[in-house]
């Protein structure tokens, strides 16, 4: 196909230029042919040893690098060099997309509309698993494309492919992959001057690392993400992080870190006056000290929480349901059973009340009501089951 790459010679400054702009000594060929918008299929005929018409050489199966490959200079950020990194990071956007919807883990709130065409067909993927195989197959190559968008002003589309390898990331990436993830999408966002882009990928961050039982890194783009909004001085978004934390933390078995967020969040809501958030956050606090064992602390807080609860507008029965239970639970293993089962019975009274009442939110009453019916089932005396 030597006579394709004949026409295509005024492009080869741009193939070439690919190098530099991404920061890699090999490239895909998809990423190559949007550089400089060329069919895929003239890459077809790079061999892997000798000289050929476009100055490449195959490195991979589906990589090339420059056949005679020299340490690239800084690529100069002209109008050419930066429609280069728009054209690819918007392809690989739009391929992150498609995998995400594959997999089931689209990011919600990171949308970029297209500014450029590349006149390939979209990458398209039979299943899961042929997902799952091209975002490892280009693992390396997506920081590499945060970056060059951001260097080419392309800043937001630099956040969006950032949040988007969030949550196509694999578990059993690289740590050192994950934290250059992290800073590329960071540093886009901060030069974007766009704070809430930047909370949320310290929260796609943090919740990638503590799914992978890292927490001190979770912890760490916590922390950043709530001095983001405290910066903003919005309490909703503080709020939310410190929710966000707190779950971290209580899947971690870390409750001394989450009552520490719980503490604050109850600080928040009593300023604001917001008397149910006040209500959820003791709600909380004694199902955390209920894990760690402390009866007489989780009593106290689980018992102030379901009398308030009672009478505050706002609550559903699940809420007021879970609450009852989590407190029976504990009355049960401090010995009370009386005390326990007055809990149950309560909480099953409001589960039914709300499936009378219709379909809505019925999978969890009946989840919940399930939970209760067996633990009433349970003699005293006995371990209860869990939930």
């Amino acid at each position: 196909m030597s006579h394709a790459w004949d026409r295509a010679s005024d492009r080869l400054d741009l193939l070439h230029r690919a190098f530099p702009v991404l920061g890699r000594g090999e490239l895909p060929a998809r990423v190559l042919a949007v550089s400089a918008d060329l069919p895929v299929e003239v890459f077809q005929d790079v061999p892997a040893t000798g000289a050929h018409p476009s100055g490449l050489i195959r490195t991979g199966p589906d990589a090339f690098g420059p056949h005679r490959p020299t340490e690239p200079p800084d690529p100069p950020w002209d109008e050419a060099t930066r429609d280069l990194a728009a054209r690819v990071g918007e392809d690989v956007l739009a391929t992150l997309a498609t995998a995400g919807r594959a997999l089931g883990r689209p990011p919600a709130g990171f949308d970029h509309r297209a500014t450029t065409t590349t006149g390939l067909p979209p990458v398209r993927f039979a299943d899961r698993e042929r997902a799952r195989d091209w975002v490892r197959a280009n693992l390396g190559l997506l920081p590499a494309v945060v970056r060059a968008c951001a260097n080419a002003r392309s800043r937001a589309l630099a956040v969006a492919v950032a949040a988007h390898s969030w949550t196509c990331a694999p578990g059993d990436a690289p740590p050192a992959w994950a934290h250059d993830l992290s800073e590329a999408g960071a540093d886009a966002a901060i030069a974007d001057r766009a704070p809430r882009s930047f909370t949320g990928l310290m929260r796609l961050g943090a919740q990638w690392f503590a799914d992978r039982g890292d927490i001190a890194t979770a912890e760490r783009l916590g922390v950043r993400e709530w001095a983001a909004w405290e910066r903003l001085a919005d309490t909703d978004g503080m709020i939310d992080v410190l929710w966000h934390r707190a779950g971290v933390y209580a899947a971690a078995g870390h409750e001394d870190r989450e009552l520490d967020c719980y503490v604050r969040l109850r600080s928040l809501y009593e300023a604001g006056g917001d008397h149910l958030g006040v209500v959820r956050t003791t709600a909380a606090t004694g199902t955390a000290f209920a894990r760690l064992g402390s009866d007489q602390d989780a009593l106290e807080h689980l018992s102030q929480a379901a009398q308030e609860f009672a009478a505050l507008p706002g609550t559903t029965p699940v809420e007021q349901a879970t609450v009852l239970i989590t407190l029976g639970r504990v009355h049960w293993t401090s010995g009370d059973h009386y005390a326990a089962r007055r809990r149950f019975h309560a909480a099953h009274r409001l589960l039914a009340d709300a499936d009378r009442a219709g379909p809505a939110g019925r999978a969890p009453v009946e989840a919940l009501a399930d939970q209760v019916r067996r633990l009433l089932d349970t003699e005293a005396g006995r371990s209860l089951p869990d939930g």
